[in-house]
């Protein structure tokens, strides 16, 4: 039996975090696509479903296929087009200069929810010059938060030959205090050599019974 050691599977559990495109893939890309929504309804001058012309500064001219290139894949997007100018936007510029501290944001929110101060952070990273609303971030959170829930509760489908379990830090405030937590990671390695994350929790310490309480809390086969 080939024995790894502890570095071997940290490296496994991180691949695996930033490559489990089914899911992650699709959250990049949803917040990249309503940031270009709101980009544009700032360029045009009202939003979409406005009909006040009185800002208006042009047309919207629907949309080009665009494709980006990320550690989770490739995101195949629809770039907003404006009918009098080019649309402009900084947003793949700056996810590639941010794109680390995004992703550990975004695994956050898989642990913890959805909530407005995470939003706000990862649209301030994306773009630090958009004047963003209430209506913004909460348009984000209601595209993200059901596809958060449907991966915590999905039930497994495949057969996973092996399966690698250890812990990731954060920084967390508990009680008015900054305290280092260990976030359990559960990974499964299929019979095709794919790599797919099964459960994460929370927990206060790495011991016997915390790491029996994620396993009993990750997804079980249907």
């Amino acid at each position: 039996m080939t024995q790894l050691n502890s570095k071997s599977i940290k490296t496994i559990l991180q691949e695996a975090l930033t490559k489990d495109g089914d899911f992650l893939k699709e959250m990049v890309k949803s917040i990249i696509q309503q940031l270009m929504e709101e980009e544009r309804d700032q360029q045009v001058g009202v939003l979409s479903h406005k009909r006040d012309n009185t800002k208006r500064k042009a047309n919207r001219n629907g949309y080009k296929p665009r494709s980006f290139n990320t550690r989770v894949g490739r995101l195949l997007l629809a770039k907003p087009q404006i009918r009098e100018f080019a649309f402009q936007t900084q947003l793949f510029e700056n996810y590639q200069r941010s794109e680390k501290a995004l992703l550990a944001s975004i695994c956050q929110m898989i642990q913890d929810g959805v909530s407005t101060n995470r939003v706000k952070k990862i649209v301030g990273k994306l773009s630090p010059d958009l004047i963003y609303s209430k209506s913004t971030v909460s348009r984000i959170i209601q595209e993200l938060d059901p596809q958060i829930k449907k991966w915590q509760e999905a039930q497994l489908q495949d057969y996973y030959k092996y399966l690698f379990t250890d812990a990731v830090y954060f920084h967390a405030r508990v009680n008015h205090q900054v305290i280092s937590c260990p976030m359990l990671i559960t990974a499964g390695v299929d019979k095709n050599g794919h790599r797919k994350i099964l459960g994460t929790d929370i927990a206060f310490e790495e011991s016997y019974q915390s790491y029996k309480n994620h396993l009993k809390n990750s997804k079980k086969e249907a």
